[in-house]
């Protein structure tokens, strides 16, 4: 593939990068271009250009950063990039909980590797799991359903689910 650039046309105006110029060079070689969902090799960002400000585009990689780290796991820092340690720091907040279901260790992994990167101080809590709810926990409890409840979107009743999550928070 011939991968110089070229103008892409006469009425493009907008920014050039890397995917461009392979997506030009595909077309011009005649080839066919498919994309692929089942695998994750990569990520596309916006351009630099398409942020207002320094604090903007800081806020975008932070949260993209988050978005990987959850749902892909650690993310190797590389030896090739400074690394600039912070102090913990829980925004504001007295104390930041992790609530996570004991069977789910794929998410907590995740959580915590979110929160060490967000350099929060956290402690986890193990989350009432509502597949392990009987009626006579319900009953002990003293949990009482109320008996017209049904939610306004799905016209049910509570499910063990919702009743777990609710005696978690």
């Amino acid at each position: 593939l011939d991968f110089s650039l070229y103008p892409l046309s006469s009425s493009y105006t907008g920014p050039i990068d890397d995917l461009l110029i392979f997506a030009a060079a595909v077309k011009r070689a005649k080839l066919q271009m498919y994309i692929l969902n089942r695998e994750v090799y990569g990520n596309m960002l916006p351009t630099v250009d398409e942020f207002q400000s320094e604090a903007e585009l800081h806020d975008y990689y932070e949260d993209f950063k988050m978005t990987i780290l959850l749902n892909h796991g650690e993310i190797p820092q590389s030896a090739y990039l400074p690394s600039s340690p912070r102090d913990l720091d829980n925004l504001g907040f007295a104390k930041v909980y992790m609530i996570n279901l004991k069977r789910r260790p794929d998410r907590r992994e995740r959580m915590v590797s979110a929160l060490r990167e967000l350099k929060f101080d956290y402690t986890i809590t193990d989350a009432v799991d509502g597949q392990t709810i009987s009626d006579k926990d319900i009953e002990r409890l003293g949990i009482n359903p109320m008996p017209a409840y049904r939610d306004p979107i799905l016209k049910r009743r509570l499910t063990r689910g919702e009743i777990g999550c609710f005696l978690s928070h």
